[in-house]
């Protein structure tokens, strides 16, 4: 279970105003209605569109639910998973995880939005997005 830690994991030149610009541009393009990008594992959220306080108590429930998933996977010998998608009566969820080689901090994103997104369209804008989230690690 991942536990949250007060260790500084993200650089101070890290542009937080252009990760949200980001999500912004992303939500512009999808349709998805709220972003957040969280750290992991210390559970801070960097950037979000929204004005909702997401708890640190959720944070952590979603690690440990993304953290099950990934054992599910390993047992499957399906290798690491990237990207979760849930879908409710009234929406889905996408949780991803963001990372970069030879970086040792990940991001991970969860993106909100009613039962009418286009899953195929959003997999591709997020593509672009994760390069763009990238070049700011």
């Amino acid at each position: 279970m991942p536990q949250l830690k007060s260790k500084k994991l993200w650089d101070e030149n890290m542009n937080i105003g252009q990760m949200e610009k980001y999500l912004r541009d992303l939500e512009q393009i999808t349709g998805i209605t709220g972003t957040f990008l969280i750290s992991y594992p210390d559970g801070k959220v960097l950037a979000t569109t929204l004005v909702a306080d997401l708890k640190e108590k959720i944070i952590m429930e979603i690690f440990n639910v993304e953290a099950t998933f990934q054992q599910f996977s390993n047992f499957l010998e399906m290798g690491n998973l990237k990207d979760y998608v849930l879908e409710g009566p009234n929406g889905i969820i996408i949780i991803s995880k963001i990372s970069k080689e030879g970086v040792e901090q990940t991001l991970t994103f969860i993106g909100i939005g009613g039962e009418d997104l286009n899953l195929p369209l959003i997999r591709i804008a997020l593509l672009d997005f994760y390069k763009k989230i990238r070049a700011l690690m």
